[in-house]
């Protein structure tokens, strides 16, 4: 399963997130990349009528204990179809294996998980929440950096095959940065990864 049609909304919103809220110099740290992100993310599905669910931060137990805590799960029909690890050193150059690693806790983690919202209080009672990991996750791993480091980074992440997807946003002085979208074999999805990316209008709609 391609999930092309989570990859071009994920694709989207890491450019929309570039071309305002970054060039507008509203972020200054990961949490306001997660927050953006995430919202704008939650704004490209709500316009294609999909139905998704954005955790942030979300607590998952699996088969073997809990999980790393990811940035952001995406989740839809009662599975878990995609997890997102945010990284922001626009001066400097990211240590990604922490967050691989949280990626591989979950290509790993079993089929099914449960989400704990031990915290929650308000209208209804549940605290815990079943899912089933979808076949194929999508793995994400969304950095901006100072280049160059994105083959390293797809180096790095092979081992997650073709689930993985790297957002990048490289940045320099005085220059917007430079956005792509990488995904498995170092193949860009959907245009050529040292370029900014472009929707693609024919993707499909498996997510």
């Amino acid at each position: 399963m391609s999930r092309s049609l989570l990859k071009q909304c994920l694709a989207e919103a890491w450019q929309r997130v570039m071309d305002e809220a970054y060039a507008d110099q509203m972020i200054d740290s990961e949490r306001g990349l997660q927050l953006y992100f995430g919202h704008a993310l939650m704004a490209g599905f709500k316009a294609r009528d999909m139905q998704r669910r954005i955790y942030v931060e979300p607590v998952f137990v699996g088969q073997q204990g809990r999980l790393r805590v990811p940035d952001l799960a995406i989740c839809h029909a009662g599975q878990l179809i995609g997890v997102v690890m945010l990284r922001y050193l626009p001066r400097g150059a990211p240590e990604v294996e922490k967050d691989l690693t949280t990626l591989r806790s979950f290509a790993g983690a079993g089929r099914d998980l449960l989400l704990s919202q031990e915290r929650y209080l308000g209208p209804g009672d549940e605290v815990q929440r079943l899912y089933v990991l979808a076949p194929e996750p999508l793995l994400c791993w969304a950095g901006v950096y100072r280049g160059p480091q994105r083959r390293l980074v797809e180096q790095q992440a092979a081992d997650l095959g073709e689930r993985f997807v790297g957002l990048h946003a490289v940045t320099a002085a005085r220059r917007p940065p430079v956005v792509s979208m990488v995904g498995h074999g170092g193949v860009a999805v959907p245009g050529e990864a040292d370029e900014p990316v472009a929707a693609d209008a024919h993707a499909g709609a498996d997510v």
